[in-house]
C-alpha cells in the first residue's frame, strides 16, 4: 500500500489508491469491530483528521473512563455528520477540505474515505482548554488506531495535536520534515497564514509512507467557503509536494 510506482504522477497514484480502497469496501464485508470514544467515520480511510477533543460540549463535564468500544466504523457509506450536523464552521468547510485534499468529489466517494480521531474523548469545543495530560492519556489509542487503519494522509487540526502526534511518532519512526514552510494563505483581508508544518513517516511497516500535515486553521473556525478553498488547496499542494520531495511555490490565490 505504501510503495509508489516510479514514473507515475503522484496525483494519479493517489486516485488509483483511493479507488482500490473504495472497491475493497464494496466487495468485502465490514469487519465486526467497534472504535473508542472520540473516533468516528470510515473504517478504511485514506484521510484521517486528528484533533485534541470532540467539540459540542461545555468543557466542564466530569471525566469518565474512555470506552474502547463506543462507535461502529462506517463501511462503504458516506460519513456526512461533520458536513451536516457539526458546528457551523465544520458545515461550511469540511466537505470542501476533504474533496480538495483527496482530489476526489463526494459524488465519487470522497466522504467514504475519511475519519476523525481525538486524543481526548470528553466534549470540549475549545482546543486551548483541553489539558495536555488528558490528551497524553489518549495518545496510545490514537497511535494504535492510525497504525491499524494506515491512512495515506493525516491532517492534525491544530498545533497541540500536531506536536503530540509528532512526538509519539518520533519514538517509533524516522520522520522526514518538509523542506519548505513559507506560504501565503489569506484568511481575512489583513491576516494570512505564513507557514505549513508537514512531514513524511518513513519505513515499510506501520505508518511508513504516510504524510502528516497540520491544518493552518481548525475547520470549526472556517466560516467562508473561499477561505476553506484556500486552506484546502494549501494542504493538497503541500501533500503533493512532500510526496514528490519538491519545494512548493507560494501561489495560493487570494
Amino acid at each position: 500500500m505504501n510503495n509508489y510506482s516510479e514514473g507515475r504522477l503522484i496525483g494519479e497514484y493517489f486516485k488509483a489508491e483511493q479507488q482500490r480502497l473504495l472497491c475493497y469496501m464494496r466487495e468485502n464485508e465490514a469487519p465486526q469491530v467497534c472504535w473508542p470514544d472520540g473516533c468516528y467515520g470510515s473504517g478504511l480511510p485514506w484521510l484521517t483528521f486528528v484533533g485534541p477533543s470532540p467539540g459540542g460540549g461545555n468543557g466542564r463535564q466530569p471525566e469518565v473512563a474512555r470506552s474502547l468500544m463506543a462507535n461502529r466504523p462506517l463501511w462503504n457509506e458516506d460519513y456526512t455528520d461533520p458536513c451536516q450536523l457539526w458546528s457551523p464552521g465544520f458545515r461550511t468547510s469540511i466537505r470542501m477540505l476533504i474533496e480538495i485534499i483527496l482530489g476526489r468529489s463526494s459524488e465519487f466517494g470522497a466522504l467514504r474515505l475519511y475519519n476523525f480521531l481525538n486524543f481526548d474523548w470528553m466534549q470540549n469545543p475549545k482546543a486551548s482548554e483541553v489539558p495536555r495530560e488528558r490528551m497524553r492519556r489518549g495518545a496510545e489509542v490514537v497511535l494504535d488506531h492510525l497504525e491499524s487503519s494506515r491512512p495515506r494522509t493525516v491532517v492534525t487540526l491544530e498545533s497541540s495535536s500536531h506536536s503530540l502526534l509528532k512526538e509519539m511518532l518520533s519514538r517509533k519512526y524516522q520522520l522526514r520534515p518538509a523542506e519548505f514552510g513559507d506560504v501565503s494563505i489569506l484568511s481575512y483581508k489583513t491576516h494570512a497564514h505564513r507557514a505549513m508544518d508537514a512531514f513524511e513517516v518513513l519505513g515499510d511497516t506501520g505508518l511508513g509512507g504516510s504524510f502528516v500535515l497540520r491544518c493552518p486553521q481548525h475547520p470549526a473556525r472556517i466560516f467562508r467557503q473561499d477561505y476553506a478553498g484556500r486552506v484546502g488547496r494549501a494542504l493538497r499542494h503541500t501533500l503533493v509536494s512532500l510526496a514528490e520531495a519538491q519545494r512548493p511555490i507560494s501561489i495560493y490565490e487570494q
